[in-house]
């Protein structure tokens, strides 16, 4: 796909590989650029630090190849 592309081309083409608080996040955004499709991919956690996106002091949790934004 050309880049970049709106939020409704990325859930169109590859959201049935986004978690389904990324399909969600990215609405947020005008223009997507990159969507980390090779991470292992955090399925978030009601209850834990951010959805589980953060250990227990607040840092994020780094995913090699997953995105920090779009």
């Amino acid at each position: 796909r050309r880049l970049p592309m709106t939020p409704q081309e990325a859930t169109k083409y590859y959201g049935s590989r986004l978690t389904d608080y990324e399909l969600t996040e990215i609405e947020k955004y005008s223009e997507i650029w990159y969507l980390g499709l090779s991470a292992c991919k955090i399925h978030g956690e009601e209850g834990s630090e951010n959805s589980g996106y953060d250990d227990d002091t607040g840092s994020y949790h780094k995913i090699p190849h997953d995105h920090i934004s779009y």
